[in-house]
């Protein structure tokens, strides 16, 4: 079976060699860099396939190792998109944004989104009852994905998802960095192949309780919003609840 033809690894390889002569760097930091920098140039477009970790790493001389820690970082800087058993791909921003469900905030156009980043706190398994029980019923336990989202560098929201922990138990094996993608429903579909068709949402204003204003360095008791969010696949099936904190912010929140 003949293997596809990559067109972008010479292109790849020019740009480590002279970022490793340049630079004394690591050689997984010179390949990241070579990367970034390429499509900092558009020489690699959004949705263009890089060719497999073995391939590259014979093209440049470097061990797999070496590769996959190189794409791994760039994975988790948001660079990268890669798909289980499909490839990796270079990642585009504005489809991850587009496909933003919650917690967009407009800028000061009053068109465009401020950018998002997103970072996991913690991944691990819960027996504790909350709000998610009655929308969630029958789990034994639940994989709480606790996660921070920083908006634009200006504040950052609490996110706190809860999952059927034994309909998806495989959420706990996976590497913290996937869970630093904005839209997780994406992880989801790349991981089980589920989609989430319905996200009913409940916003109401509380006062931020001690931990929440912690975590995301607001005042504790101090106003702001609470979102809740009640995914559903295409047989009406509940997956996640999901709890968002938003602090208090002159910023419009976009309500889709």
């Amino acid at each position: 079976m003949q293997m596809p033809a990559y067109g972008n690894e010479d292109m790849i390889a020019d740009a480590f060699l002279q970022n490793a002569r340049r630079a004394r760097l690591p050689k997984y930091l010179c390949l990241h860099q070579a990367i970034a920098d390429t499509v900092e140039r558009g020489d690699l477009s959004p949705g263009e396939q890089l060719p497999p970790e073995d391939k590259l790493a014979q093209k440049l001389g470097l061990s797999i190792g070496t590769v996959r820690k190189a794409m791994q970082t760039l994975s988790d800087d948001g660079l990268l998109s890669r798909m289980q058993g499909t490839g990796t791909f270079i990642a585009d921003p504005a489809v991850e944004m587009y496909d933003v469900w919650h917690f967009c905030f407009l800028g000061d156009d009053g068109v465009s989104f401020l950018p998002l980043k997103a970072r996991a706190l913690k991944v691990k398994r819960v027996k504790a009852d909350g709000p998610w029980r009655s929308f969630l019923p029958k789990p034994s336990s639940f994989v709480m994905v606790q996660r921070l989202i920083n908006v634009a560098g200006e504040f950052s929201l609490l996110s706190d998802f809860y999952f059927d922990g034994d309909r998806f138990a495989e959420l706990e094996a996976l590497p913290k960095s996937e869970f630093n993608r904005i839209v997780l429903r994406n992880v989801l579909f790349e991981h089980f192949g589920i989609r989430t068709q319905q996200a009913p949402q409940h916003l109401r204003c509380d006062r931020l309780n001690v931990r929440d204003a912690g975590l995301i360095n607001a005042e504790p008791e101090s106003p702001g919003m609470i979102l809740e969010t009640f995914g559903k696949d295409s047989h009406n099936i509940p997956i996640y609840y999901q709890r968002v904190v938003i602090p208090s912010t002159n910023r419009c929140l976009a309500i889709n």
